[in-house]
């Protein structure tokens, strides 16, 4: 039990990549959680296509079994410069879904998947690569610490009482909603960019939701997914958002809710909630590190541009 082979997935195998995964994260085959929870990534076989499948790199044992994962999807990410003065795209990939079967583990298979699918990335014109993960973990694959991110802490008892809900009108997202979304996403001084295949994957995501609020002829929203509590990403009109995030704690019972922002302190929606904030975590390093993995010099001086990737879209 030592010999294997790396290669991409294809349809044959693709059912079983997805046992694997949910076998390796300890989920249980009949669960699906993968297909549920991350189905824009990895679908159920009948809503997969071709494209969908060949992202994931797959590890079989000498009998053909799938042993391992990797997935490395391709996004484009817009970094907005602080002075105001244009935006730059640069192409990524996203790994995730890494995984091993116990058995497996200790003797190079995901070395070999990472390795593969990092190679890959770069021949075809990646830049960078981010994933959430252990540091020390990934760390080996060049990997670390990188971004502009800024977590802000209400506590209801008093966030409530300083925000009016008055005349909000608030509604969960729809797909038809998704040309209002991605015209208030792109507002954020960093994203990936998702066009209309890829906001429709994020929907089939079992329980990831977007509250779209409108007040005084204004628009705003926020997401959340398994954990309420966790606002992973808002944007649009200041004044909306946090009065989505009053009626957000309220309707869900929550003493309290975190947000995650773009560490921009230039933005109104930035000033506005910093003010309101109980506590906050700012979380920013050398921008330079989170392209490692795939080139170490780019043309792009980051220090002139934000970054920052949502937790939706960090795999």
């Amino acid at each position: 039990m030592s010999k294997f082979v790396v290669t991409i997935c294809t349809r044959g195998d693709y059912s079983a990549a997805l046992d694997t995964m949910n076998a390796a994260f300890d989920c249980g085959i009949d669960s699906e959680w993968f297909q549920k929870n991350m189905g824009n990534c990895t679908p159920y076989p009948h809503l997969a296509n071709e494209v969908d499948i060949a992202r994931h790199y797959i590890a079989k044992d000498d009998n053909g079994n799938v042993i391992g994962v990797v997935g490395a999807y391709p996004f484009e990410v817009v970094m907005k410069r602080k002075d105001g003065a244009g935006a730059v795209a640069v192409n990524a990939v996203g790994i995730g879904q890494v995984c091993t079967l116990k058995q497996w583990r200790g003797r190079n298979v995901m070395r070999s998947l990472l390795s593969t699918a990092l190679d890959n990335a770069k021949a075809n014109g990646a830049v960078m690569g981010f994933l959430s993960g252990d540091r020390f973990r990934y760390g080996r694959f060049g990997f670390d610490f990188g971004g502009e991110n800024l977590t802000l802490n209400f506590q209801k008892h008093r966030y409530v009482n300083l925000v009016d809900q008055s005349g909000l009108w608030t509604k969960i997202a729809a797909p038809n909603d998704i040309p209002l979304l991605n015209e208030l996403y792109t507002t954020l001084p960093a994203f990936v960019k998702r066009d209309d295949t890829a906001w429709k994957k994020q929907f089939q995501r079992l329980k990831h939701r977007w509250i779209i609020g409108e007040a005084d002829g204004e628009s705003g929203y926020i997401a959340y997914g398994d954990n309420k509590g966790e606002i992973v990403e808002a944007a649009g009109d200041t004044e909306v958002v946090k009065r989505l995030l009053s009626r957000h704690m309220i309707e869900h019972n929550l003493d309290s809710v975190s947000v995650s922002l773009p560490n921009d302190k230039t933005s109104a929606m930035y000033n506005a909630l910093w003010a309101l904030a109980s506590h906050y975590t700012i979380s920013q390093t050398d921008l330079a590190a989170v392209f490692a993995p795939i080139e170490d010099n780019t043309s792009v001086n980051l220090e002139l541009y934000h970054f920052w990737v949502s937790n939706i879209d960090n795999i």
